[in-house]
């Protein structure tokens, strides 16, 4: 399973925090991120790098301002946070989850806001919604909350389709990465669970989103 190189995730990172002149902000994130990569499994830390290129680059293709994509982005980063309460036997167990298992890492969006909550930054309602309802599904199936439709901040619509696309494509512990092809067909099969706006945006401009296509494929 290829991870991301240390060189790629520094881009990754300068690619969020060159934008910010806060050091408040870049001392507390650069903190929280490096704790992801200690605490983590690397593929769980290298998904939420990803998915966060993901969610800026879709942002643009939903004409928000190169600001809000920005932090939309950078929220993303640390959607799955709350992973770090989570065994690492169980995030990086080579086969599937059983029951009490997947509601123990369906909590971390729980467990999530209370790691964020001594981190100070701007913007924070995103990082928040971000962390909490990134698993919320359109049609009312998701969790924590069972939000419906406009119900879940549009920052979690985003953020959710491509943490969904994300973990479907890229290969995991316990199976290898599916192709485009796969990935996009379960991406129609699960239409329901996403903002059909979003949706369409993203299904029809995915290779220009997608920046990690040839790496998943590893």
């Amino acid at each position: 399973m290829a991870k991301l190189s240390s060189r790629k995730i520094g881009e990754i990172i300068h690619y969020f925090f060159a934008e910010d002149k806060n050091p408040l902000i870049q001392k507390n994130m650069y903190l929280v991120i490096a704790n992801m990569e200690r605490a983590f499994s690397d593929w769980t830390a290298d998904h939420s790098l990803r998915v966060g290129v993901l969610v800026k680059n879709l942002s643009n293709k939903l004409d928000l301002s190169s600001r809000d994509s920005h932090c939309y982005g950078l929220a993303a980063c640390l959607h799955d946070i709350g992973k770090v309460s989570i065994s690492r036997r169980i995030l990086d167990k080579p086969s599937s989850l059983t029951d009490d298992e997947r509601t123990a890492v369906q909590e971390h969006t729980v467990f999530g806001l209370n790691v964020f909550d001594g981190v100070e930054v701007e913007n924070k309602q995103l990082f928040v919604d971000s962390i909490l309802s990134h698993h919320e599904s359109f049609d009312g199936t998701g969790y924590p909350n069972g939000r419906i439709g406009s119900e879940i901040p549009y920052i979690s619509q985003i953020v959710g389709i491509c943490d969904f696309y994300d973990s479907i494509s890229a290969a995991r512990p316990y199976r290898n990465a599916m192709s485009f092809e796969q990935s996009q067909q379960l991406l129609n099969d699960n239409k329901s669970k996403f903002n059909e706006e979003i949706f369409n945006v993203f299904s029809s401009n995915l290779h220009s989103i997608d920046e990690f296509s040839e790496l998943r494929k590893h």
